[in-house]
């Protein structure tokens, strides 16, 4: 069906955009915390998974 293949590519698009490999929990949390009135919000979701990664770097970076 067409909606099993948008879904298919929005979880795609979110793995191929993390530097580390998701797992089904961190997808489904990543898209149920954006999520906008029922409707899955993949920009809030590519921007909450951006936000993350940027903080790991921060935190490691001031370690050294």
């Amino acid at each position: 069906s067409v909606a099993a293949a948008e879904l298919t590519g929005v979880i795609a698009l979110l793995m191929s955009s993390s530097d580390t490999r998701l797992t089904i929990g961190s997808i489904v949390s990543l898209l149920k915390e954006t999520e906008d009135t029922g409707n899955l919000n993949v920009s809030g979701a590519l921007a909450k998974l951006d936000l993350q990664q940027h903080r790991g770097r921060v935190a490691a970076r001031d370690v050294h």
